[in-house]
């Protein structure tokens, strides 16, 4: 007996083996049926849904188109005004020039410099000194902001609007890209509603900043025609403002319109 029970005990071991084997072979073969039905799933969603793989600069060609380009504005700045601006330039130049020397910080004198440039009518030159800023400054969101207004002087809106979303990306907590951006869409793109997505998307970043709901609120009246919407945000803007007179006015006006 003691030699048959050692005969079957490797047999029994050998069973085990196969049966933990079978087992893992099972599971590795559901896993593998689930990654594979996953990626499958993935790939469909990608294919049905192109747009939501889309960056903020892929959709912004679908609105905006880059217009004739301008190199200067339509109508120059008196002489005397070129006179002083073309003084200032130099004196910054001067300025950046000595504070690069001694190691301090020029970023100030650039941005003069190029804003002068761009007041002065020099749009061409004005870009190439905000171009000129990136390369020390990559992510400073003045420059895109600077940057987006110059392109929207020059004609190219498209350009202007991916400054400005830019601008966004590198401080989303300030107002002025925001405000630019959606007024671009009204007055340059395809479709002005789109506006609204980025009214909703400063008001969510800055906290609800007041500037921003006036913007929104004269959106809403003005070209959505959404007068009881309008109408909140201008009840909520009269209880932080200082200049409660001209809102409580504008409530007044809006309140006739939805009685009509």
């Amino acid at each position: 007996m003691e030699k048959s029970d050692k005969q079957t005990t490797p047999n029994k071991r050998s069973q085990n083996q196969d049966k933990r084997l079978l087992i893992l072979g099972g599971i590795l073969a559901v896993l593998l049926l689930f990654s594979i039905s996953w990626y499958l799933a993935v790939f469909r969603f990608w294919q049905s849904n192109p747009s939501s793989v889309q960056t903020s600069q892929d959709k912004l060609a679908q609105y905006f188109q880059n217009g004739e380009l301008k190199t200067q504005p339509d109508q120059q700045p008196p002489p005397e005004i070129k006179q002083r601006l073309e003084k200032q330039i130099e004196e910054l130049r001067q300025s950046a020039k000595d504070k690069d020397s001694a190691g301090e910080n020029s970023y100030l004198d650039y941005m003069g410099i190029a804003n002068s440039l761009r007041m002065k009518g020099e749009y061409e030159a004005a870009l190439k000194a905000y171009q000129e800023m990136l390369k020390r400054w990559p992510d400073d969101y003045l420059v895109w902001h600077n940057i987006g207004v110059l392109y929207e002087d020059m004609g190219q809106y498209l350009s202007a609007a991916r400054a400005y979303q830019k601008s966004i990306d590198s401080k989303p907590e300030d107002r002025l890209p925001y405000l630019k951006l959606a007024k671009l869409y009204l007055r340059h793109s395809s479709d002005p509603t789109q506006a609204r997505e980025v009214y909703l998307r400063a008001l969510q970043s800055t906290n609800n900043d007041i500037e921003v709901m006036k913007a929104y609120a004269e959106y809403l009246e003005k070209v959505e025609n959404d007068l009881q919407e309008a109408l909140l945000y201008w009840q909520e803007i009269v209880k932080r403002t200082k200049n409660k007179q001209a809102v409580e006015e504008k409530i007044k006006e809006l309140e006739k319109k939805l009685v009509k």
